[in-house]
């Protein structure tokens, strides 16, 4: 009976995960430099690859800039790290390569989804243990994982795919068993002239707040932004606990006797509404800062409703800037 139960729980997750995945995320296009992008994740991804991963970078000094949203290419660039984490257990190289590209109707015409026209590239590379022609194949597809049961929903390629389509362009991918794999995605470039940041260098995430150890729960249960919320607060100088659902959150909760002094929970998980989980912990520890987020629309989500209750919102896609700012406002606010 117990197994059964578990089936069902994991199996009301995946469901609830595909219809997330199938949602369409609004886009906010603005002009981007792959370059800068690259460059403001290095240190997260660094942090996520572990010490055996050496991080390479090949960043054309000339890079036309593209129209893009550029929390949703910074979410790209986690996964694929990520993934490539996975791929080399006993360490490796992770590169990361940006060139442009002009495709000529004749060249588009010889490629898989590919179509003629001028191209920022993003090049994402590993020496990990690679894939077969048939594995590779299917990655793009929800569900599909190589990774062992319970390890992986299969969902990571399969929203790097659908953010890629949704800025109009393509990903391609060669693999060879032990031989690692290469990514490139191909972005169409912006058509206008259009001037150089004037500040283009790299994030860093101890701007523009800085934490005093203070404690938070992060309760998500997408990976990605799990691993990337967890690593921007902790260098940030906050101290984090994580769960993956409300069950987890309260029994940490309760383990830890409520010595937290924030909540940062997406508002659907897989067994409560963040919401719900919010008023639970409240009863234990009123003073208990409370940060809500959701990629859902406004009118999807009651955010009137949630102001009422003086919890702080923050919508997905966020910028890690924007992270640091809400939960810092929350730190300070009075109730």
């Amino acid at each position: 009976m117990l197994e059964i139960q578990k089936a069902a729980k994991h199996a009301a997750q995946l469901t609830r995960q595909l219809l997330t995945f199938s949602r369409k995320q609004t886009v906010e296009f603005t002009v981007v430099d792959l370059n800068n992008t690259v460059s403001s994740t290095q240190k997260l991804i660094e942090s996520v690859s572990g010490e055996n991963v050496h991080i390479k970078t090949d960043l054309s000094p000339d890079l036309k800039f593209v129209r893009a949203d550029g929390q949703q290419i910074e979410r790209v660039i986690i996964n694929m790290a990520l993934n490539a984490r996975d791929a080399m257990p006993g360490g490796g190289e992770f590169i990361l390569r940006t060139e442009n590209v002009h495709l000529a109707v004749k060249d588009a015409q010889s490629t898989m989804h590919a179509h003629a026209g001028y191209f920022a590239c993003l090049s994402i590379s590993d020496t990990g243990t690679g894939m077969s022609e048939e594995t590779t194949k299917h990655i793009f597809e929800p569900f599909f994982s190589t990774k062992a049961p319970g390890k992986g929903t299969g969902l990571g390629l399969a929203a790097v795919y659908g953010i890629v389509k949704q800025h109009e362009g393509w990903i391609n991918v060669t693999s060879e068993l032990n031989q690692g794999t290469t990514f490139k995605i191909y972005l169409p470039i912006h058509s206008a002239e259009i001037p150089a940041p004037e500040n283009p260098d790299k994030i860093e995430i101890s701007d523009p707040v800085h934490g005093k150890g203070e404690k938070i729960l992060i309760v998500e249960d997408d990976p990605s932004i799990r691993s990337l919320s967890e690593i921007a607060l902790q260098h940030a100088g906050y101290t984090i606990k994580m769960a993956k659902s409300a069950e987890e959150a309260e029994q940490l909760f309760d383990a830890d006797k409520g010595d937290f002094d924030l909540l940062f929970s997406d508002i659907i998980l897989p067994d409560k509404n963040g919401t719900d989980l919010a008023e639970t912990l409240l009863t234990n520890k009123p003073n208990l800062r409370i940060v809500l987020c959701s990629g859902y629309s406004d009118n999807q989500i009651p955010q009137a409703g949630i102001n009422k209750k003086n919890f702080f919102f923050l919508k997905k896609p966020f910028s890690i800037v924007n992270l640091l700012k809400v939960i810092h406002q929350a730190l300070i606010s009075n109730k």
